[in-house]
């Protein structure tokens, strides 16, 4: 029977349409050979096995490390293991294949005949001492960093590279260090100052640490160096100025760590041996594992005095990201992480649409008119245009060929891939722990505070969906008036960003009813507009219009008990003029006035619809299901926005 002996999970590959992605198992035996695996919750079977050395006898103690996976195609993706074996890294290419006759099959394969060796140690007497992947492509580039005795190596390869010859498709930069023990932990992160500059943290087993501050410029550039010396291809050496140590720093709060306890047992001196390092998932804060025990053997009487201690310190962008989690940071921007360029797709049909109710309304000059129809041409293939005989002029009917996977897909990256939106659901649970229990034991989950960060990305995803999609039912026109209204009165602080969208949708919606009047709402905003901009003047109208923003009643919902009106005065609980009380979704704000159809988050125990209503459509004399626009948010959100937490 083989030995395990090293095993490491890849990274998560997702394919274009699937909602959960697939992530493979590299176990090495002592047999010589590296077997992949794909596990689900139904079976576990062998993709692959290959040998990754042609070497024989005792000593295959190998480290396993995988690289991020690289799209090729829609049903293929790429990915770099790495298998350290007596002091030698060597690269294999594996490849992931999606087949979809029917059933959906994952195909797993390893090219044996095209391995790389991408670094060594000193000897094969030697060891790798620790290595890490970044998560990211950086120009085209995997950036892959190892630990050996006094140095530490970072490795830049071609992402698409099918031969990797060193200096063409793969550079390497190395940084010296005096330490010879284990490393511990070794991580690369990115930095705040550029897109191409990273941070590398190196700790060892004996408590040395260093931080190197590296530029990733190809050759031909001039990179800065590391903290000790670069040495590129070409051998050449430039210095870097002492890093300025700050007081929240994890390497600093170490030391200070270990000064406190010589100061606690009235040691002459200790050591501090670090056990592991790991950065958060919003890569702003580091968390340290250490032990601390006196040098003399005559002073280390008991194990009383060996302490561990789990220690937090922040780099160098993390006080932003400690802002974020107190609150502190003023309105941060609202970022967009979509995928399959839905929100283009939406961009071009929003236009589109603008420029056809203008040529239709006459509003247009004949110019514009000429200049819109050129522009219809480029997208012509992705709409369908019907003629309306009782118009004038051709009043078309636009339907986007959008799938209804990749706006789940694109609404799903938008919220859950932000790094700044994981920090705050952080944030949220970590707030909720203090008051999880009654003096009886009783578990009790308080409500917390709404994050307007959080609530103004789900309003930005919400407004940014197709028209389509939101004319298609009155349920879909409640929801996006809803969440245009949520992002006048509570978010009108964030400016054009959020505003400009919620007065578009505004226009829309008059267009579409015109008993509905939003001429106060649209005002607003443009007196909020203004004043962002630097007109005084819209100083007095905000402030008279802000005095009337609480009393503002919903305009398209009604009580179902006895058709009072709802103000929009709180996000969880709607309340209407009758005193009929009921809590809004979490996600689309609307009261949620059904006694069944809805669920709530196991975590904070906010609601949100339970349906998966559809809409009936006319296509010609047919009458066609389609999806709702709720349908298609609670698929892509299905778990809590908020917190992270399950729905029951």
């Amino acid at each position: 029977m083989d030995l395990s002996i090293a095993m490491a999970w890849s990274s998560l590959c997702e394919f274009w349409g699937m909602k959960w992605g697939q992530s493979v198992l590299a176990v090495a035996n002592d047999n010589l050979e590296v077997v992949l695996m794909l596990l689900s919750s139904e079976s576990c079977k062998i993709v692959s096995v290959f040998s990754p050395t042609k070497a024989t006898g005792p000593g295959f103690h190998p480290k396993l490390s995988w690289s991020p996976w690289r799209a090729v195609s829609r049903n293929k993706a790429e990915s770099f293991l790495v298998v350290v074996h007596r002091g030698t890294v060597t690269l294999h290419r594996v490849s992931m294949v999606r087949e979809t006759d029917g059933v959906m099959t994952m195909f797993v394969s390893v090219d044996e005949k095209k391995s790389y060796q991408i670094g060594t140690a000193a000897t094969q007497a030697h060891h790798i001492l620790g290595m890490s992947w970044y998560d990211k492509r950086v120009k085209d580039h995997w950036l892959f960093v190892y630990a050996i005795q006094l140095s530490v190596r970072v490795v830049a390869i071609k992402c698409d590279a099918t031969d990797i010859v060193t200096g063409k498709n793969m550079h390497v930069w190395e940084f010296e260090n005096s330490y010879i023990d284990s490393a511990s932990g070794l991580l690369i992160c990115s930095s705040p100052s550029s897109a191409s500059s990273f941070e590398i943290h190196l700790s060892t087993i004996l408590g040395n640490t260093q931080i190197i501050y590296w530029a990733f410029d190809l050759p031909g550039a001039h990179p800065p160096g590391g903290r000790k010396r670069h040495i590129q291809e070409s051998g050449r050496m430039v210095a870097e100025p002492a890093r300025k140590q700050r007081e929240q720093d994890w390497d600093y709060i170490i030391q200070e760590k270990k000064q406190d306890f010589i100061a606690e047992w009235d040691v002459n001196s200790a050591t501090c041996k670090v056990w592991g390092i790991a950065k958060s998932p919003f890569s702003g804060i580091i968390a340290v594992v250490i032990s601390l025990e006196p040098d003399d053997s005559l002073q280390y009487v008991t194990h009383s005095r060996e302490t561990s201690r789990l220690i937090f310190g922040i780099r160098s962008e993390g006080e932003d990201v400690v802002k974020r989690l107190y609150g502190q940071e003023k309105l941060p921007l609202i970022t967009w992480h979509s995928s399959h360029n839905f929100i283009t797709e939406c961009a071009n049909l929003f236009d589109a649409e603008r420029t056809l109710i203008d040529i239709s309304e006459g509003s247009a000059s004949a110019d514009s008119k000429i200049t819109g129809f050129d522009t219809l041409k480029e997208i012509i293939n992705s709409y369908s245009l019907t003629q309306d005989p009782s118009a004038d002029l051709v009043r078309p009917k636009i339907t986007t060929n959008i799938s209804r996977l990749a706006l789940i897909d694109g609404l799903s990256r938008n919220i859950f891939d932000p790094s700044h939106l994981t920090a705050l659901r952080l944030a949220v649970c970590l707030r909720l722990f203090p008051q999880c229990r009654r003096d009886d034991g009783t578990l009790i989950i308080p409500l917390y505070k709404d994050e307007p960060v959080m609530v103004a990305n789900l309003v930005m995803n919400i407004l940014a969906a197709g028209r389509v999609l939101k004319a298609r039912d009155p349920l879909s026109r409640r929801i996006v008036y809803s969440a245009a209204m949520i992002g006048i009165v509570g978010l009108w602080r964030f400016g054009a960003t959020l505003l400009e969208p919620c007065w578009e949708t505004l226009r829309w919606l008059q267009s579409q009813d015109s008993q509905l009047d939003l001429e106060w709402e649209q005002q607003f905003i443009a007196s909020a507009i203004d004043l962002e901009k630097g007109n005084e003047m819209a100083q007095d109208v905000l402030t008279k219009q802000l005095a009337a923003l609480t009393e503002l009643e919903d305009k398209m919902t009604r009580c179902v008990l006895c058709e009072g009106s709802f103000k929009w005065e709180d996000l969880t609980i709607a309340e209407c003029s009758g005193g009929h009380r009921y809590p809004r979704c979490a996600i689309t704000y609307l009261p949620i006035q059904s006694g069944q159809d809805w669920k709530s988050c196991l975590i904070c125990e906010r609601n949100t619809f339970e349906m998966r209503d559809q809409a009936v459509v006319e296509d010609g004399d047919n009458m066609v299901v389609e999806d709702t626009l709720l349908s298609v948010l609670l698929d892509a959100w299905d778990i809590c926005v908020h917190c992270g937490g399950r729905y029951r």
